[in-house]
């Protein structure tokens, strides 16, 4: 019988936007990648919070568009299920995680959506695949197969096909067909016919240039703008696409000498980590970096003249100019960011972004208006409580130890009084009544103090060694305090009680003027419009849902596919279910012994085996409700139409002519084949082959040569 199959587009719709999807195939619920943005805002996760059960989760990529929700989802939400991924994606999953969360923590003090402790959890949750590795799912998807296939564009980046009896539905978003210096492109090939293609339609409206004028535009640009004396920022991301990035430019640095005039520096909090983790990966990345390795014995990503720096006192002391590499692309509240903002004011430096961003970010308002004098954005951090806010807070504090202390009181007086004495009145009670105890408690007197309560280990009352050594600060001069008295005495306080400032996050909206460059050049890494259309319709699914892109490239992508790939095509909505169940049906049945010994199985495409019966069924269904077949009696059935079976190529089959020394042409569609064109083949439709001609010596020829190219039972 038919799985029934729909799809929920929980966020992930527009452009730019995180990727997060829900798919139910009969009662198993899979998640589709479960990202989130650099600024973690709870707008992007609402309908993540009621999503209910789930049994698995497939991770595509190691951004955080595609993963940085989950350990809010594990810690928050009581995801418990297994996590799907490549070895590369769940360790620079890892890695981008671990910046995230330092770049926002370090910003912002109220950032209560999960802790480092969570993320560590989360990733300990993952199954770690490899390319091609066939995988059933637990529990309620024990039928349902998953496998990864390259995706191209990140390191172990997956294009994922999920698989249930005859139904296969592939999840494809952002990969790139290309090769690339470090990562080969997408295999695709073995994703033929699906039932379902999931697919993202940011790019159907963009076109690449040459890599080599893409990189010669790049170096130039970098080499006239240090030439000026001045520096270039880079916002990248963490340990995805900056791999490429640092690969091209440390090759030219290399090669042209140019580390001893300027500086080449990759500035990420887990900057060390990232390239060490990339250096021991290499079985996952191109063919030629593999071959080099094994020639030279050398990593890729053993970077002579590439600076790597954690923070920004590293950075500011090295030499000038420089390339700087920072995270994050959508410079927010990072290291890009509070770079932009020190080196906008030079009419020198350049700014060059790689990546696109959504419109609201400050990234994505610099590339929509570069030729503009200001940018309006907002600014977070973290600043010590001064004045009335800290007077405050010390007072809640010191009223919150009182309580603790006094429950703390009371509970020891209960312990210490002993057991209650009960009373019961047998006598006196009603007797209609059920009996009545009273009890009694000791009652001491009193005082408003707090007890100061003793510590002790196994040795005794703990001792402060601080009261047994002169302070330090008695016989040195008083200086008198520059600064506010009151906070600074608060302050001492805050020291002494509890042994830390406390902080608050306040948000500054800055008009900025800003006279540096600002440039974009295409690095995400993504298959292009055209090259989109060509690989979906060598894909052929049946059905197709479109998600990840504006109205304009979906509207487009829709029409190309309904006029030549398949008529049903959806564009997913925010929260909307979709039913996607094949309109074909299917049923599970058992072939007894002696009947299977005599079908005669043919080879299709090197991918199936298909042989043609006449049998009935028994009615006998003890096998778990599953009919039985067995062979039909003989004269039963009168044969069968011839049935060809394969896909044949008008192409191949002039090829397969002009091989055996017949002349063939393609004239208006049309192969005219033999002597002065008297065969004519033509493809009316995708399943129906037409060919005419004379009958003669060449027809027959034809004709058998054609019959060869199918299987034919």
């Amino acid at each position: 019988m038919t799985s029934q199959i729909q799809f929920t587009a929980l966020y992930g719709t527009g452009p730019h936007e995180p990727f997060c999807f829900l798919l139910e195939i009969d009662y198993c619920r899979i998640l589709l990648d479960c990202g989130w943005d650099y600024c973690f805002s709870d707008k992007d996760v609402e309908t993540l919070k009621r999503i209910g059960h789930i049994d698995a989760v497939l991770i595509s990529h190691c951004s955080i568009q595609h993963l940085g929700a989950l350990p809010y989802a594990v810690s928050k939400l009581g995801l418990s299920c297994p996590i799907y991924s490549t070895l590369p994606t769940w360790k620079m999953g890892q890695m981008f995680m671990y910046d995230a969360f330092q770049n926002v923590k370090e910003r912002n003090s109220e950032f209560t959506h999960f802790t480092i402790d969570d993320v560590d959890a989360t990733f300990d949750r993952f199954i770690k695949l490899k390319y091609s590795q066939d995988v059933k799912l637990p529990d309620r998807g024990d039928e349902i197969t998953i496998t990864p296939f390259s995706a191209g564009h990140l390191l172990g980046g997956t294009v994922w096909r999920i698989s249930k009896e005859t139904e296969e539905i592939v999840y494809a978003v952002d990969f790139n067909h290309k090769r690339e210096r470090h990562l080969d492109g997408a295999t695709l090939e073995a994703l033929r016919r699906p039932a379902v293609l999931i697919g993202d339609c940011l790019n159907v409206r963009n076109t690449h240039p040459l890599r080599t004028k893409r990189d010669e535009q790049l170096l130039t640009d970098l080499i006239t703008c240090l030439r000026n004396n001045g520096s270039v920022l880079m916002p990248t991301d963490t340990a995805g696409r900056c791999l490429e990035l640092l690969q091209i430019l440390h090759t030219h640095w290399t090669t042209n000498k140019l580390a001893g005039t300027y500086s080449l520096v990759f500035l990420s909090n887990t900057s060390k980590p990232t390239i060490d983790f990339a250096n021991s990966m290499i079985e996952w990345m191109s063919d030629k970096t593999q071959k080099f390795f094994d020639e030279t014995g050398s990593h890729p990503f053993a970077f002579e003249n590439l600076r790597i720096c954690s923070n920004r006192s590293d950075l500011d002391s090295l030499p000038k100019p420089q390339v700087v590499l920072a995270t994050n692309p959508y410079m927010e509240g990072d290291f890009a960011q509070e770079l932009f903002i020190e080196w906008s004011s030079n009419p020198r430096n350049l700014v060059v972004f790689t990546q696109r961003a959504p419109k609201h970010t400050l990234a994505g308002k610099l590339m929509e208006n570069p030729n503009a004098e200001t940018v309006k954005f907002v600014t977070t951090s973290i600043v010590p409580l001064e004045g009335e806010e800290l007077a405050e807070y010390i007072q809640l504090k010191r009223e919150a130890q009182l309580e603790k202390d006094a429950l703390d009181d009371r509970s020891d007086s209960d312990s210490d009084a002993g057991e209650a004495i009960v009373i019961e009145d047998d006598d006196i009670a009603d007797p209609k009544q059920p009996s009545k105890q009273f009890s009694i408690r000791p009652v001491f007197p009193m005082f408003l103090a707090s007890e100061r309560h003793l510590e002790f280990d196994d040795y005794g009352e703990v001792i402060d060694y601080s009261k047994f050594f002169p302070n330090e600060d008695d016989n040195e001069e008083i200086v008198p305090f520059q600064k506010d008295k009151k906070s600074e005495e608060l302050k001492m306080d805050i020291d002494e009680e509890m042994g830390e400032i406390p902080v608050k996050t306040i948000s500054r909206t800055l008009l900025l003027n800003f006279r540096c460059k600002i440039q974009y050049i295409d690095f995400e890494g993504l298959s292009d419009g055209r090259s989109l259309k060509t690989i979906i319709s060598n894909i052929a699914p049946r059905k197709m849902i479109l998600i990840h892109g504006d109205k304009e490239s979906c509207e487009e992508l829709k029409e190309f596919c309904e006029e030549s790939v398949c008529k049903t095509v959806s564009i997913a909505e925010h929260d909307k279910c979709l039913d996607i169940t094949s309109d074909s049906s299917a049923f599970k049945v058992i072939l007894k012994d002696d009947f299977a010994q005599t079908l005669k199985f043919q080879l299709v495409n090197e991918d199936y085996e298909v042989a043609y019966m006449d049998g009935i069924a028994t009615g006998d269904s003890s096998y778990s409700g599953v009919q039985v077949i067995e062979q039909a009696p003989s004269g039963r059935f009168k044969g069968h139409p011839t049935i060809f079976l394969g896909d044949v190529k008008l192409l191949d089959v002039k090829n397969a002519l002009y091989q055996k020394g017949i002349n063939a042409e393609f004239v208006q569609g049309i192969l005219v084949c033999g002597k002065s064109g008297i065969v004519n083949i033509q493809k009316i439709s995708p399943t129906h082959l037409k060919m005419s001609g004379a009958l003669c010596d060449d027809y027959y020829k034809i004709r058998d040569l054609l019959y060869g190219k199918f299987q034919i039972i």
